[in-house]
């Protein structure tokens, strides 16, 4: 099976890019504006962009300044039964995020087009993280018709 893999460096502690993955309202300023629920372990959050597309995502793991890891059970049948992870390293006056998003079925076309979506939204995670400005759906740049 293909996964999406991506690594940034973000010039913060652990901590600090923690609460950007793992609440509300870390999520809400570098991914999207429509995020309803607050994520605990076993809860499903769901993650909407715009009035027809989003996903719901269970929250498989919360371990404090570490890792966060999802299992998507509702949205594009290419995203259902994926897993999203963010685990979290300390390094120098960084934080290491190593992002993956595993299970895809195929490579296919709204694989590639979600891979260059992870990287654009995890540079968004790194400048509100580091400037306090992200760029969270809607206003986010758009690569294509899809988004």
């Amino acid at each position: 099976m293909p996964d999406i893999l991506h690594r940034i460096g973000v010039e913060a502690p652990p901590a600090r890019v923690y609460r950007a993955v793992a609440t509300r309202s870390g999520l809400i300023n570098w991914w999207t504006w429509h995020v309803t629920g607050e994520p605990a372990p076993g809860t499903v959050v769901r993650f909407r962009f715009g009035s027809d597309s989003g996903v719901e995502m269970k929250v498989l793991e919360l371990s404090q300044d570490r890792r966060v890891r999802w299992r998507c059970v509702a949205g594009p049948e290419e995203w259902v039964g994926t897993e999203i992870s963010f685990e979290l390293s300390p390094a120098d006056r960084e934080t290491i995020v190593r992002f993956a998003h595993t299970g895809w079925r195929e490579a296919g076309e709204l694989m590639a087009h979600c891979n260059c979506k992870w990287g654009y939204f995890l540079l968004s995670l790194k400048t509100w993280v580091e400037d306090g400005k992200g760029t969270p759906y809607p206003e986010d740049r758009k690569i294509s018709s899809w988004g």
